[in-house]
């Protein structure tokens, strides 16, 4: 059997769990967007409890209004936060976790998403938590749970289950076997480049002649699926299309709260052609529903010339708790995200940008 073959075998569910969407696993994990049907179904396997760590899945899954009546139907919601965020408000249990500078850490998973020179850094807890604080690592959450359960971890090679190991042991696990010793790495406080062999791909072996399937036909058959629909013109009753908008201080909703953030973007405003604006006899800081057939929310717009005509550009991870609040929280732009049509066959993705909508003056 070829990689490809393989792979797609892994995407097509033929191994593992199948949800009751009918869509498989890929290399063992469900998919996202299919969670809150696995939460509300009444077949055998549902899903009745559920951890999250580093996720807001009441801001982020597709229709928020739908996913929050799942999440609120869970026997138990447990999350690793920060902050106040949305699945925290209707969690059983919040876990306050460390910060970032709070907490030893290494750059292997930068490494992983291929860097392209063999930088790494290490850099030790830069400050304490605040005094008086409950805090925890996060991932003691799930070691301390696993302990109690009688279950065996490994981060490439077995942790110890008897003794409680502190961050450094397990960033030292995680480098097990690394070509550059973590110790090589501590002793360079500012990270380096380190002198190592660039990869090379070997010929195949004797015997072997398999290639990967850069393009399996389900592939090919999805991309001809989305050609044919981009050929035909969107809802008619449509005014615009919404498309996604990234700032750089924000990551999904991490960010949005803090002061650096609301200096510059109080809130994630509607950006629009200042032609559009005009259209709909609006100026910079007016009101706006954008609704779609399921919902909609308020949102405050502002003139960008970049933005073509026809299109609505807005940051997503923002909004409360279903709320019109656009002056204090923003928009929760995956209320306006449908989980049941323009449906990825593949691995279930929405359609999460270039949605037909139509903007309303309030």
């Amino acid at each position: 059997m070829s990689l490809g073959h393989y792979v797609t075998m892994l995407r097509n569910g033929a191994s593992g769990h199948r949800g009751v969407s009918g869509h498989g696993t890929m290399f063992g994990q469900m998919m996202t967007a299919t969670l809150a049907d696995e939460i509300l179904t009444d077949a055998p396997g549902g899903v009745r409890a559920l951890f999250c760590i580093g996720a807001n899945p009441a801001n982020a899954l597709p229709d928020q209004r739908y996913a929050i009546e799942a999440l609120r139907a869970l026997d138990l919601l447990v999350t690793s936060e920060p902050v106040w965020s949305e699945t925290a408000r209707l969690a059983d249990i919040v876990f306050a976790v460390k910060q970032p500078f709070e907490r030893p850490d290494h750059t292997q998973f930068l490494e992983g998403l291929g860097l392209e020179i063999p930088f790494a850094q290490y850099t030790p807890a830069l400050v304490p938590p605040p005094a008086g604080s409950d805090v925890v690592d996060d991932w003691m959450v799930y070691y301390a749970l696993a302990q109690r359960l009688g279950l065996q971890l490994g981060l490439g090679v077995p942790v110890d289950m008897e003794r409680t190991p502190d961050s450094d042991d397990l960033l030292e696990l995680l480098t097990t076997g690394a070509t550059v010793p973590l110790d090589t790495v501590r002793a360079c406080p500012a990270g380096a480049v380190f002198d190592r062999p660039a990869p090379t791909i070997l010929p195949a072996r004797e015997g072997r002649d398999a290639r990967l399937a850069l393009a399996p036909d389900d592939v090919l058959a999805e991309l001809d699926a989305c050609r044919d629909g981009l050929s035909g013109r969107p809802d008619m009753a449509a005014t615009h299309l919404l498309v996604a908008r990234r700032e750089r201080e924000t990551m999904n909703s991490f960010g949005r709260d803090l002061a650096v953030t609301r200096r510059r973007f109080p809130t994630n405003p509607a950006w629009m052609h200042p032609d559009d604006l005009a259209a709909l006899s609006l100026t910079d800081g007016a009101r706006v529903r954008i609704s779609v057939d399921h919902d909609s929310i308020v949102a405050e717009v502002r003139g960008d010339a970049s933005v073509r005509r026809g299109v609505v550009s807005m940051s997503h991870g923002w909004g409360g708790l279903m709320t019109d609040d656009a002056a204090q929280e923003g928009a929760s732009t995956t209320r306006l995200v449908a989980r049941d049509r323009a449906v990825q066959a593949i691995n279930a993705m929405p359609r999460l940008s270039a949605i037909p909508v139509i903007v309303s003056p309030l």
